[in-house]
């Protein structure tokens, strides 16, 4: 589906190409000239499969979205936006556990979005308005080691320094100095940056978060982050409300890819990796709330051979009492309903390396039909995770049938 829409962007009108997850759309010739097209095709061929005009597509463009949801700009005036195949509310509900945004209050207020623009939007909104709020309590700051040659002393003199250069006669001090210019801050304002050159947000979102970066940078210098240093950053009492606001910026960093140019300014695409997503959210959930009896490791490495190869299971349980591991498990963000027989060997040979008898292959769709087997004396099953309805009841449903067999009595099972 095609819409043009006005905004209070400075351009007169955007024009929006709406796709949906795995879902083909057809796209007329008249919209996307040739280069337009093949522009798409060049920067978001993996997100997106692009079939150009032919007897075939029946003189149209057709795009498939493969397993992203986002948004993603070609130019100023020009933009996809793909939806996913769930509601809106539960893919930002996995978002939630999977970012670890229950501290932000994560969904107040998205409730009633229709679109994946919207709940971005006030996301950034949220953050521009924390990060105002910051400013105005107080930015954190640190004392950090300084050495310079001052008029008059302070701190310590740098002796050896000093030996080395007799003829300066200056002293060398090395002294603590106070700053805000520290790692906590520099995240939010790299994060402020992204969403400013991002291209997605209107005009009166953009002024929100325009004040907030405006009221950082004096202070703060502008460094390129990552998730990873977002991450590496330590909590203690003096910063520790620093947690929810580095949490909307591990979201807003994991979801942003590498701009495309559109006129004189590159634009940033917001695009998430469904199959991760859904993967991470599954493990999320059942490490918060299995029984007290069990333990969960996700991602956990697998070694073979003496550890020159190894396997990487989406989740091992364990018994928490003997440390033995109880089962594995892999989730496959699939769109058919049937599991297929790689899925099978796969996640029977995780549990072959971990010496356990269970083996659980979790899915997004109601399976077609039941799946529980013996492969040799190992148990799979196949379990389904729906993602339309009420994500925590399906949580549990998966829970009681990951559990069965493990001797843990199902009352044993915390409610939420």
């Amino acid at each position: 589906m095609v819409r043009r829409r006005q905004t209070d962007l400075p351009q007169t009108a955007r024009t929006v190409i709406h796709l949906t997850e795995y879902q083909p759309t057809s796209v007329p010739r008249v919209v996307l000239s040739p280069a337009l097209g093949a522009r798409i095709w060049r920067h978001y061929g993996r997100q997106i499969q692009v079939d150009f005009p032919s007897p075939k597509t029946g003189d149209q463009w057709q795009m498939t979205p493969l397993g992203w949801v986002g948004i993603a700009p070609v130019t100023p005036t020009l933009r996809l936006e793909i939806a996913p195949r769930v509601p809106v509310r539960n893919l930002f509900g996995m978002l939630e556990y999977a970012w670890d945004l229950t501290s932000v209050r994560f969904l107040d207020g998205l409730a009633e979005s229709e679109s994946v623009s919207d709940v971005y939007e006030r996301l950034a909104v949220m953050l521009a308005r924390r990060v105002l709020a910051q400013v105005q309590h107080g930015l954190y700051g640190r004392y950090e080691p300084r050495a310079e040659t001052r008029a008059a002393i302070r701190g310590r003199m740098d002796v050896a320094a000093m030996a080395r250069r007799p003829w300066q006669a200056q002293p060398r001090c090395e002294y603590p100095d106070f700053t805000r210019d520290c790692p906590e801050n520099r995240a939010l304002l790299w994060t402020l940056h992204c969403i400013l050159r991002g291209g997605i947000c209107t005009a009166r979102t953009v002024g929100v978060v325009r004040r907030a970066y405006r009221a950082l940078s004096p202070a703060v210098t502008l460094t390129p982050f990552t998730v990873s240093d977002v991450l590496a950053l330590d909590y203690h009492r003096l910063n520790d409300d620093y947690r929810p606001l580095h949490a909307l910026c591990r979201f807003f960093l994991s979801q942003t890819g590498p701009g495309i140019a559109g006129g004189d300014a590159p634009m940033i695409p917001f695009l998430v990796n469904m199959a991760r997503l859904f993967e991470r959210f599954v493990a999320t959930w059942l490490a918060e709330h299995l029984p007290p009896a069990l333990a969960l490791r996700t991602q956990e490495r697998i070694p073979l051979n003496g550890g020159e190869l190894a396997f990487i299971a989406d989740g091992v349980w364990y018994d928490r009492a003997t440390d033995e591991a109880r089962g594995v498990f892999d989730t496959k963000y699939v769109t058919t309903a049937e599991p297929a027989a790689d899925d099978i060997a796969q996640v029977v040979a995780y549990a072959k390396a971990k010496n356990c008898r269970d083996a659980v292959l979790i899915y997004p769709l109601a399976l077609a039909r039941p799946v529980e087997l013996l492969v040799g004396d190992i148990r799979v099953r196949g379990i389904s995770f729906p993602l339309g309805g009420d994500l925590h009841a399906a949580g549990e449903r998966v829970l009681r049938a990951l559990v069965n067999g493990t001797g843990i009595c199902v009352g044993d099972i915390p409610n939420p």
